[in-house]
């Protein structure tokens, strides 16, 4: 009789086990990368198509995007456009409910660049800097070297805000 109880004891602490393993794995699939990046400070980002890591200390973080310090100043990121991160922080954080929170990328866009600043806007092909001019509904405006020219938003890694 004990040996019976004693194997029960046994499956009913595995299967214990396996229901904690599964809820921690549920738990963890349920977890948005924003939530790690606003639970984290000083990380090292590496964007899609880009060769090196960069330094952020995160400011601001919402669903769609991220900004922080860099070397270049005030950056914002698309989070679709960041490929790897180190030094994120294992535990998360629910996003701050704030108006600048509950933007979008375009809006958060609008917000950093105001009319004749310098900003450098780097796409999947290439770096434009010149003088912030408008952003609309999928593009953004900067003037480089006398001319406008229009970025479609979907192209853009990082826009770069001067210090």
């Amino acid at each position: 009789m004990a040996d019976l109880e004693s194997r029960m004891d046994a499956e009913v602490r595995q299967q214990e086990l396996i229901e904690a393993h599964e809820l921690r794995q549920a738990e963890e699939q349920s977890i948005a990368m924003a939530t790690r990046l606003q639970a984290s400070e000083k990380i090292q980002i590496r964007l899609s198509g880009g060769a090196e890591y960069f330094d952020m200390s995160v400011s601001e973080v919402a669903s769609t995007w991220l900004v922080g310090q860099t070397a270049r100043g005030k950056s914002l990121l698309p989070l679709e456009k960041i490929e790897a991160v180190r030094g994120l922080s294992v535990r998360s954080q629910p996003l701050r409910t704030s108006i600048s929170s509950s933007l979008s990328f375009r809006s958060r866009l609008r917000g950093m660049g105001t009319e004749f600043q310098q900003i450098s806007v780097e796409t999947d092909a290439a770096t434009y800097r010149g003088r912030f001019v408008a952003v609309g509904a999928d593009w953004v405006d900067i003037e480089t070297r006398g001319e406008r020219v229009s970025i479609m938003l979907h192209h853009v890694r990082r826009v770069d805000v001067a210090r």
